[in-house]
């Protein structure tokens, strides 16, 4: 029998992952100015807590190899502001959820109060990124508070899988084997899409700049 979580998971997880893999969505980053996706990716997904560094932005990402994070933060505050990309994101996820699922203000509709519910209710301790995508949840738009509101649900489970990690003294290299080694990603991939190679730690060099290439 499915468990609620799960369930829960499964029926949310398609509306938040809008951002990520449509390609308006995608392309916010270059739309503001920024280099690449995962310049994109960082500083968009931080973006709810404010301009935060790259040393923050690594330890609530989890598993993301420091250099890789460094190449984007904090050289992305100069070029777009955190409250610039929260509104953004929601727009244009809403944007694309209109486009891909007819009806989907009516639906909104009905499941936003649950969703704000559960949101409202959960604990935000020792959760920094579901602490900072709560307060983005009343916006005017029901599409796009239906969104945040995934989003919100969505860095609940991430900050919960993090502090997993943290629990069982794991660090990122090594929650990444396990993860290929139970054949829930390639190897290679989430190695590269993470950061990490077989030779280099992934840190930045110590004067904190950003390594080269």
């Amino acid at each position: 029998m499915e468990s609620r979580p799960r369930a829960l998971w499964l029926r949310t997880e398609p509306l938040h992952a809008v951002i990520y893999f449509d390609e308006e969505c995608r392309g916010i980053g270059r739309s503001v100015g920024l280099k690449g996706f995962w310049m994109g990716y960082f500083a968009t997904r931080t973006a709810p807590m404010g301009p935060v560094r790259p040393e923050a932005a690594t330890a609530v990402l989890a598993v993301f190899a420091p250099g890789m994070v460094a190449r984007a933060l904090p050289a992305a505050w100069q070029i777009v502001t955190p409250e610039r990309l929260t509104d953004l994101r929601a727009q244009l996820a809403a944007r694309a959820l209109r486009r891909l699922i007819p009806g989907i203000d009516t639906l909104a509709g009905q499941l936003a109060p649950p969703l704000a519910a559960m949101v409202e209710d959960a604990s935000a301790l020792a959760r920094p990124l579901f602490a900072a995508n709560r307060p983005l949840c009343d916006r005017a738009d029901p599409v796009e508070r239906l969104w945040q509101l995934t989003t919100a649900l969505r860095e609940f489970r991430g900050d919960a899988h993090a502090a997993a990690l943290a629990d069982h003294g794991l660090d990122a290299p090594e929650a990444l084997v396990l993860a290929a080694a139970t054949d829930r990603a390639p190897r290679e991939g989430i190695r590269l899409d993470r950061g990490w190679s077989e030779t280099r730690s992934g840190r930045p060099p110590r004067n904190g700049c950003a390594p080269a290439g």
